[in-house]
């Protein structure tokens, strides 16, 4: 036992002087300090300058760096390689957390709300005003909260929050907003220290920590060699700055003029003697995440230009070799990442049940893993009713494991939506819409909205409440009142005439809904809809003002299936993505038929009917990432529906195909009918973000055509008797608040119901074209 003890000491002995002999050969040579400078996605060119002094031995004793160059000096410091970093700055998914797009794609289709004509959404909390609810950044900040909780949580434990205790000692600078002064983080957590050195204003969330509101230090130190020096008194620094490479501000850039602004161009110098400025020069903006590779390359080749600078002054060198046994070892003191408490702040009990329900933490066994959170985490973000999450990640040394405390900021009470249409025809809408939030053991959501114009009138209420179980689902209840008038006017000057509203017709209806989830862009729903559509018609074009219309009621009732794919990228004119339906519904109605003075028949007409209906939609869009781009759209839809009482009321009971935008503000009578198939192709020429160029020829085949006769009896054609075919071209340009466009389109042979046209159309339309929904 005794001799066991005796040689343990010796081993303890053997390595204490083993270091004391390394510290005194490495106290000998000189330190070098590196620091890196602010400047967004510029900023990573420090990635190619620290690859070149690694492949040139050049040692690192000691990091300093501000926003940006906290991250990379961080990452670095940390025991992260060069070429770790470098994998992880040029990835999809680093561009996706820079720009906040992995917090829009991490949200389930089946958790959208249905598409509205909406330009602008306003944000409000019911307990606080307007003007502290309005954006204070322009991304959501949580993936970028939990990549840094990823990459430090583990280095953060093992220099127990002592900077100077990580691989390379590090400093960090952030600006503290309250008291108007810098902040230098020596100790503390380290993720949270490098997120507020980088909260860029206006852009990144500011950081509230240690009762400090803490922002971006570019502020006030963009270029913290000041802290190099006093810090750690290296004998030669290093200093890689691009915070002086500012853009000039331009009137019409806001970005520009928030930099030149609030950060700090460097006043800092570095003495010849002691110091090598590298100051690389990037034509690139400071968002312009996408040219990372060639950023990085602008760095490397800086650092070359100052080679034999560097080798002259820096006589030490530390091999390639050496700094990965350094790694490994530092490594060695990571625990296990394994997380085996959570905690959830900034919510209710109610409410903390709900979001352990949605990550699934009401029963775990087992300690999660960083990828179990992870999952777990962005299923959480993607709830509509969350707004930001901020995780963090501490280590108990009595657990063994980590606690995860999540500070979760739910979404605002309450959105007021305002948007509309604005096109040639004179088809000019507006619409407002609301919500309201709720979040308990389970969430709510209460909606209403209205649209108004001359063409449609609509008003919709709602609710909606989602169970968060293992297979989560909703259930939701709306009344929905609906009408839509194709009124006669005269199209080249854009006047009414005299004559009253054609065709009308008049939803009014009730569906209640249930739905789950089958993947994240794919939800199956069963629907039970029943109400009544109001049908007013003139039996022929040939009225006067003194002619009163026939009015068929269809009271209804109509079970519907479907099954939904969606991840089009816009709600009107996508150019990206895939949309698929397929949806098969029973209805059972009441016709009721009251004449008018154009009507054949002088007596009220009642009858049962019943039938039903299979409807398919399929639309896709190749090569996403080209200029030119290619999109197919497929229709079919099977219905054996009867025919009614009349020709009119036929029309509008039965389906109806909208080839473009504009056909669903026309009465085109070929596109209504029973069943049909239809196949457009689409050729996009983007040259340039957000603008199109769209060419979509097309076909369209009735079954069998609803036609009347002089008599004004209502008959269906021989099956696949006709064809049509259909061509737009069109000029889009996706602004912030909505599309707008200039389109040519042709519809063969087709009579468009009131306008004196030919089947040409030349359309402008601002906005989006979208109306509440119909009845199945």
């Amino acid at each position: 036992m005794l001799s066991v003890i005796f040689a343990q000491m010796q081993r303890i002995i053997f390595l204490i002087l083993l270091w004391c002999i390394s510290k005194a050969v490495f106290s000998q040579q000189p330190t070098v300090g590196l620091v890196l400078s602010g400047g967004g996605a510029n900023a990573t060119v420090h990635i190619g300058v620290i690859k070149f002094l690694e492949e040139n031995n050049i040692p690192i004793d000691y990091i300093a760096g501000t926003s940006m160059g906290a991250l990379i000096g961080g990452m670095y410091a940390s025991g992260y390689s060069i070429e770790e970093i470098e994998e992880y700055f040029t990835s999809e998914k680093f561009l996706k957390v820079a720009t906040g797009a992995i917090a829009e794609e991490v949200k389930p289709f089946y958790k959208l709300p249905e598409p509205s004509p909406a330009f602008f959404t306003f944000k409000i909390s019911k307990d606080t005003l307007i003007q502290t609810s309005l954006p204070t950044n322009l991304i959501n900040t949580s993936g970028v909260d939990f990549e840094l909780l990823r990459f430090f949580s583990q280095p953060k434990a093992a220099c127990r929050n002592n900077f100077d205790s990580l691989m390379i000692p590090f400093r960090c600078v952030a600006a503290d907003i309250s008291n108007h002064a810098p902040v230098v983080f020596k100790k503390g957590e380290l993720d949270k220290a490098i997120r507020a050195s980088m909260a860029y204003p206006f852009y990144i969330k500011a950081l509230k920590y240690n009762n400090m509101l803490l922002m971006d230090g570019g502020i006030f130190n963009n270029f913290p060699v000041d802290v190099m020096t006093e810090d750690f008194h290296p004998d030669v620094i290093i200093g890689v700055n691009v915070s002086d490479d500012f853009e000039q501000p331009d009137e019409n850039d806001v970005i520009s003029q928030i930099k030149n602004l609030i950060v700090a161009r460097s006043k800092q110098t570095l003495s010849p003697e002691k110091g090598i400025l590298i100051e690389p020069e990037t034509p690139f903006s400071t968002f312009d995440f996408q040219q990372i590779p060639n950023i990085i390359h602008i760095g490397y080749r800086a650092a070359q230009d100052h080679k034999y600078e560097i080798l002259e002054k820096i006589k030490s060198r530390r091999s390639s070799e050496q700094v990965k046994q350094k790694r490994r070892y530092f490594k060695t003191k990571f625990p296990p990442l394994l997380i085996k408490d959570v905690e959830i702040k900034g919510l209710t009990r109610l409410q903390s049940r709900y979001v352990k329900s949605i990550m699934g933490l009401h029963h775990v066994a087992e300690p999660l893993t960083i990828s179990d959170l992870e999952k777990r985490f962005y299923r959480l973000l993607s709830d509509d009713k969350i707004r930001e999450i901020e995780p963090t990640l501490i280590y108990d040394f009595e657990l063994k494991g980590y606690k995860l405390i999540l500070d979760i900021e739910k979404e605002k009470d309450i959105f007021i939506d305002f948007g509309g249409n604005l096109s040639s025809i004179g088809v000019n809408q507006g619409f407002i819409g609301m919500q309201y939030n709720y979040i308990g053991r389970t969430a709510g959501t209460f909606r209403g909205n209205a649209n108004f114009g001359k063409f449609n009138t609509s008003f919709l209420l709602s609710a909606r409440w989602d169970f968060p179980f293992k297979k989560p689902f909703y259930m939701k209840t709306e009344g929905i009142l609906n009408a839509f008038n194709f009124f006669t006017y005269n199209r080249q000057y854009g006047t009414e005439n005299i004559k009253p509203t054609f065709v009308k017709t008049n939803h009014r209806f009730v569906n209640a809904e249930i739905g789950t989830p089958l993947s994240k862009n794919a939800v199956a729903k069963l629907n039970y809809e029943f109400g009544t559509n109001q049908l007013e018609y003139f039996n022929t074009p040939l009225y006067t003002a003194a002619d009163t219309a026939d009015i068929t009621y269809m009271d209804f009732t109509q079970p519907v299936f479907s099954i939904e794919y969606n991840t089009l990228n816009y709600k009107q004119f996508p150019d990206k993505g895939m949309h698929f339906r397929i949806s098969a519904g029973y209805t059972k109605t009441y016709e009721y038929n009251q004449p008018g003075t154009t009507s054949k028949h002088i007596i009220a007409f009642f009858k049962d009917r019943q039938w039903f209906k299979l409807k398919t939609v399929w639309e896709s869009y190749y090569l996403a990432d080209s200029k030119l781009k290619m999109g197919t759209k497929v229709n079919v839809t099977f219905s054996n529906m009867p025919v009614l009482r009349n020709y009119y009321s036929t029309l509008l009971q039965a389906e109806t195909y909208y080839p473009t935008v504009e056909s669903r503000l026309l009465f085109i009578e070929q596109y209504h009918t029973f069943s049909y198939a239809s196949l457009q192709q689409t050729v996009i020429l983007s040259p340039f973000k957000k603008f199109q160029i769209r060419i979509t020829p097309g076909i369209y085949v009735p079954y069998q055509e609803i036609k009347t006769n002089d008599y004004y009896d209502v008959y269906l054609t021989s099956p696949l008797s006709s064809f049509y075919f259909t061509f737009s071209s069109a000029i889009i340009y996706h602004t912030p608040i909505g599309p707008v466009s200039l389109s040519y389109n042709y519809y063969q042979n087709t009579d468009i119901a009131g306008l004196n046209l030919t089947p040409s159309t030349l359309f402008f339309n601002f906005g989006y074209v979208i109306f509440n929904k119909k009845p199945f």
